[in-house]
């Protein structure tokens, strides 16, 4: 009977031991598991809050190059370009720094500086280069190639030619 008592005790020892062990093995995994899942939603939330960042630089980006396309003297391709306000020096300039934060490879920044002169004399065809570098950073399909003569609108409104206006 002594021998059965002592197997009893040990079985259900053992079983308690086994459901501690258990129980505390089953905490520590899910608080690894809890730990995980929130780097990875942080990581995600990072990475969405840089994508959208860089998304607003590059649409920026443009309409910095259309005022300076528009305000540009053009030797040719381009006649009488519709007026727009010009760039506004401190909006280029916080562009082109979340362009060199935001984007993965300096071909955009290149680009937008590029069409508005840092690197020189500027062609109203350098915006494709632009366009494809968006569209590759934040991919969004394949290149567009335009003519030279249709690449960038100068004017949608005709122009008026009388003297008074």
């Amino acid at each position: 009977m002594e021998i059965l008592q002592t197997v009893l005790v040990a079985v259900i020892s053992s079983s308690i031991v086994a459901a501690i062990v258990s129980l505390i093995l089953k905490y520590h995994f899910d608080r690894k598991l809890e730990n995980f899942k929130s780097q990875i939603k942080n990581e995600e939330l990072v990475a969405q809050s840089r994508w959208e960042i860089k998304r607003r630089a590059c649409l920026n980006a443009f309409n910095i190059v259309d005022a300076y396309f528009a305000n540009a003297q053009w030797e040719t391709g381009i006649t009488n370009p519709e007026l727009q306000e010009r760039p506004q020096i401190e909006i280029a300039r916080q562009c082109c720094n979340e362009l060199a934060l935001s984007c993965e490879r300096d071909n955009v920044l290149k680009a937008f500086l590029k069409c508005i002169g840092v690197y020189g004399e500027t062609t109203c065809n350098m915006i494709n280069e632009l366009r494809n570098e968006v569209t590759k950073e934040l991919r969004f399909g394949s290149s567009i190639e335009l003519d030279d003569e249709h690449v960038w609108i100068a004017r949608i409104n005709e122009q008026n030619t009388d003297s008074g206006s």
